[in-house]
């Protein structure tokens, strides 16, 4: 099979991506990734959550645009749309011509057109929650523009946590520093309600064992593979961080009685 469109979720798209993402040499790359879809792709779409960055890129590298937008089933469902004449991977796109879309005050992201929803069946009362006075439907998610009018997706507003001290935090805002991050594959922001924030960090075990692979025999033994990534928190920390000045990491997994394997304060 040689689709020329095809539109599925991050997970398939990483799973094909895994055959070239990789390989150092661009046309060796390009090889293998026509080979897992057929080489015949001229329209890629990618739904139902974010994909990651490196992923674009590799399949972009090759010749192959994935798209990505954004939208809820109460609008029908696209509200923005990256374009092949106008994308940027660290968005969902601009509106469509047909929509309105705003920020609150408090970053919530709102909308208003044709292909929004009117209510939901017999439930006045939630169909009252989820519009604003004037008639724009509250996402429920944060937003921020960029510069040239791109949207970015932050949070979803209901997952802010509050600190002991007070402070509103989007954990997503320090997640997405590292969703282009080779060596991490996962991190997860929680301690609502504590003094301090923790960021889980699940390693990207293909790409950690690639760097050791070109460390020193001295230097891998068993403290060697966490030390490959356990400066990365800080550097992101220090150099972007900004929403918790007292952020603490923990590298996953877990050991085998289900403490964390390392921390790093």
């Amino acid at each position: 099979m040689k689709p020329n469109v095809f539109m599925s979720v991050p997970s398939v798209w990483e799973k094909l991506a895994q055959a070239a993402i990789s390989e150092p040499d661009p046309t060796q790359r390009k090889a293998r990734l026509a080979a897992v879809t057929g080489g015949a792709l001229e329209f890629c779409l990618s739904g139902g959550a974010g994909l990651k960055r490196e992923v674009k890129e590799a399949f972009h590298g090759a010749g192959t645009l994935i798209i990505e937008g954004y939208g809820l089933t109460e609008t029908s469902p696209t509200l923005t749309l990256n374009r092949p004449d106008a994308f940027r991977f660290d968005t969902v796109g601009k509106p469509l011509p047909s929509v309105e879309v705003r920020l609150a005050e408090d970053g919530e992201i709102l909308a208003r057109g044709p292909s929004v929803f009117g209510g939901y069946h017999k439930d006045p009362a939630a169909t009252a929650q989820c519009f604003t006075a004037d008639g724009w439907f509250k996402t429920g998610d944060v937003g921020r523009f960029t510069d040239d009018g791109f949207l970015q997706i932050i949070d979803r507003k209901k997952d802010i946590l509050v600190t002991a001290g007070g402070k509103n935090v989007p954990p997503a805002n320090i997640e997405l520093r590292f969703a282009d991050d080779p060596f991490v594959a996962h991190v997860v922001v929680y301690g609502d309600g504590h003094q301090s924030l923790v960021a889980g960090v699940w390693l990207n075990e293909g790409t950690v064992a690639g760097h050791l692979g070109e460390v020193a025999p001295e230097a891998r033994r068993p403290p060697a593979r966490p030390g490959a990534a356990a400066h990365r928190p800080r550097e992101r920390r220090a150099r972007e961080l900004r929403d918790d000045q007292a952020l603490q990491h923990l590298l996953a997994p877990a050991d085998r009685r289900g403490r964390p394997a390392h921390a790093a304060p």
